[in-house]
Formats: structure tokens, C-alpha cells, sequence
């Protein structure tokens, strides 16, 4: 998986875990909160590091941070960086978090500690691919029946999720917003879902979190740029979800990316984000681009 498909992924397992959290502390402990606060997740210790998820809550005897770090691809410093994401933690908040690895890649999950000479700091990594199905199917929560897609193993169980969040889900907008995850959940992780889904179901740029982080990094170098990019990769996106990666896809995706650096104008590029879903191949999509672009 490239560089950038991860750094896109990061972000859609990050939306879906904060919409999990009561499912998640569940699942990695017995504690029973009271309360739960998100925490910043900027932690400046020598230099800044930033957790992927980070809690404080409250429960009956006492409070807790809890440190949740997301993985699905091997990184060998990962175990060091949990001991600074430790010290980083406890420096700041003057309190020692509990650290958990939800792991969702394939192969061997990191190992549960850091060891060098002089030190020894252990912390939890959880398998999320050996929980099994139906685990993640008895939860009350549609955005955490979605993580069970990590643990699909055939297409029933793709079915098995996408029925359970119609239940689940109180209306349709709920339900558009619920598959629009489960989609970029699955293309991401190569898992097959039926693209039939896809024309069905639009995902509206404003809420996608590629989006999101287009604008919010926008505010620094200016909030139209912002606005401008986000589209742009919301866009390359949903031609991935749509058409797919494969060999002749790709040559298109390029051809896509020469034409998206060239357009700067926020409502042709919304335009052309709705097109997507109307075209059915990328030929066709790539010419209302150009028809786009000459107006």
C-alpha cells in the first residue's frame, strides 16, 4: 500500500473510532465510564507528536487517559514511539495513560513492548482481525459494526454488516453517512464490496474527512487553498471507489490529476465531483471534465 493510500486511510479509521469510543473502551477493558472527554492530540515533548486518538474518562473510583494508536501497516519504531507518546502523555497531564495498538493488518500485529538496555515499557495490542464477526454485529452502534469489515472473510459477511446497519440506522441520511464509511473502509483495505453500492449512495464532499483536512489545512496558507484541495482529493477518491486502481484505472488517475492541477475554480470542481456518479467509465468522466474546464 502506497504512502499516500495510507495517509488516507488514517483519517477514515480515525472518523469511524471516535464515532466507536464507548464500543472501543468496551472492548479493550472492563472499565465502565461515566464520562468521556476527547482530549488534543498535538503532545510536545522534545518534538511534536500527535496520538490518533487520545481520551480522558471517568469511571466510578477514578479517572484514566486512555492512548489508542491505529495500525495496519508494520512500523518498526512503533514500540518506541508509544514509551515518548508515554512520557509525552504523562508529562502533560501528570497522570501515566493506558496504551492500546488496535491492530488491522495483515500478518503479525507489532509486539506489545519497547525494550532496549535500560528500559522496558509494555503496552496492549489487540488483533482486531481475530475478534471475529460477531463481536462487532451485537453492538448497538453502526459505525462500530463497520469495523467488522476487517474481519469479513466472505461475502455473506459483507451482507451480514450491510443488513445490520439497516436496522441500526434511525433514517436515511443516517444510513447514507453509516455506507459512505463502509465504502472507504473497504475499498482502502482492498476488501471487495459490491460496487453496485456505490451510484447509490453519493458522499458529499463537505463530509468527507479528506475534505475536512483540506479545509482545516487551508486556514493555514490561506481558506480558499483549503476548500480547493479538499475537493481535489475527495475527487481523486471517489474515481478510486468508483472505477477502481487497477493497471489501465491508474493511467487514467494521472490523466485525472494533470487535469484537476489546472482547475482552481471551487464550483467546477463541484460540479465535477457530482458528475463521478453519473458516468459510467472513466473515459466519459475525464471528457465532462474537459467540458468542465472550457466553459
Amino acid at each position: 500500500m502506497s504512502k499516500k493510500k495510507i495517509a488516507r486511510l488514517d483519517p477514515v479509521f480515525k472518523e469511524i473510532f471516535q464515532k466507536s469510543i464507548p464500543e472501543i473502551i468496551k472492548l479493550v477493558s472492563n472499565q465502565k465510564p461515566q464520562k468521556i472527554s476527547l482530549l488534543p492530540e498535538e503532545l510536545r515533548f522534545v518534538k511534536q507528536l500527535r496520538a490518533d486518538l487520545l481520551l480522558s474518562i471517568k469511571t466510578k473510583n477514578r479517572s484514566h487517559i486512555l492512548h489508542f494508536e491505529i495500525q495496519n501497516q508494520s512500523d518498526k519504531l512503533l514500540p518506541e514511539k508509544m514509551l515518548l507518546y508515554k512520557i509525552a502523555i504523562k508529562a502533560k497531564y501528570k497522570k501515566e495513560p493506558e496504551q492500546f495498538v488496535l491492530w488491522f493488518g495483515k500478518g503479525n500485529p507489532p509486539k506489545p513492548q519497547f525494550k532496549d538496555k535500560s528500559t522496558l515499557h509494555r503496552f496492549k495490542v489487540i488483533d482486531m482481525r481475530k475478534l471475529g464477526l460477531r463481536r462487532f454485529l451485537e453492538s448497538h452502534n453502526p459505525y462500530f459494526v463497520i469495523l467488522g469489515i476487517v474481519s469479513a472473510r466472505e461475502k455473506r459477511d459483507l451482507e451480514l454488516i450491510k443488513e445490520r446497519i439497516k436496522v441500526l440506522s434511525r433514517d436515511e441520511e443516517e444510513r447514507k453517512e453509516v455506507m459512505k464509511n463502509l465504502i472507504l473502509l473497504s475499498d482502502m483495505l482492498k476488501i471487495k464490496l459490491s460496487r453496485e453500492m456505490i451510484p447509490k449512495v453519493e458522499i458529499p464532499v463537505e463530509k468527507t474527512t479528506l475534505y475536512k483536512i483540506g479545509f482545516e489545512e487551508g486556514e493555514k496558507s490561506g481558506r480558499l487553498k483549503g476548500k480547493v484541495e479538499g475537493l481535489k482529493e475527495a475527487i481523486l477518491l471517489d474515481f478510486e471507489l468508483k472505477f477502481g486502481n487497477g493497471q489501465f484505472r491508474k493511467s487514467k488517475l494521472n490523466e485525472l490529476k494533470k487535469l484537476l492541477s489546472k482547475i482552481d475554480d471551487i464550483r467546477k470542481l463541484r460540479k465535477i465531483k457530482k458528475a463521478i456518479f453519473s458516468a459510467e467509465n472513466p473515459d466519459e468522466f475525464l471528457k465532462k471534465i474537459k467540458s468542465f474546464k472550457a466553459k
